[in-house]
C-alpha cells in the first residue's frame, strides 16, 4: 500500500513535471473521468495544471480553472513520468495517461481517478478529514 511519505513523494514529482503545463490530451479508463470528458471535455482538455499536491494518501491535480483531478493510488497504483514524444512501454495495469506540453503521465493500477470541482474537494469524505 502506498504510504503517506510515498504518495507525497510521488505528488511532488508529478508537481515538478507537470505544474504550468496544459493538459493536451487524456486517455482514460475510469467511468468518472469518461462520463465527464464526454460532456465537460473543455474543463480538462486545454487547462493548465496549476499544481500537484498530496493530501494524506491523496493525489490531487489542481487545474487553473478550479477543476481538480483526484487520484488515490489504492495498494499498488503508481505513476511514471515521461518527456513527451518518448514511446510509452505497453503495460496491461494502464489505467490513464495525461499527455501535456512537454510530458506525459501515466497512472498504473490505482482505482480511483475522478474530477472535482473545489466544493466537491471540501465535501469529500476522504480529503476533508
Amino acid at each position: 500500500m502506498s504510504e503517506g511519505p510515498e504518495v507525497r513523494r510521488r505528488a511532488e514529482e508529478l508537481n515538478a513535471a507537470l505544474a504550468g503545463e496544459m493538459i493536451l490530451e487524456i486517455e482514460a479508463h475510469h467511468r468518472a473521468l469518461l462520463a465527464f470528458l464526454a460532456n465537460e471535455r473543455e474543463q480538462i482538455i486545454g487547462q493548465t495544471i496549476e499544481r500537484v499536491y498530496s493530501i494524506g494518501k491523496h493525489i490531487l491535480f489542481e487545474l487553473d480553472n478550479g477543476v481538480y483531478l483526484h487520484n488515490h493510488l489504492l495498494m499498488f497504483g503508481s505513476w511514471r513520468i515521461y518527456a513527451a514524444g518518448v514511446e510509452i512501454p505497453t503495460d496491461p495495469r494502464t489505467m490513464e495517461i495525461i499527455r501535456t506540453t512537454n510530458h506525459v503521465a501515466v497512472l498504473l493500477g490505482g482505482s480511483v481517478f475522478e474530477p472535482l470541482d473545489a466544493a466537491g474537494v471540501k465535501k469529500h469524505r476522504s480529503l476533508s478529514k
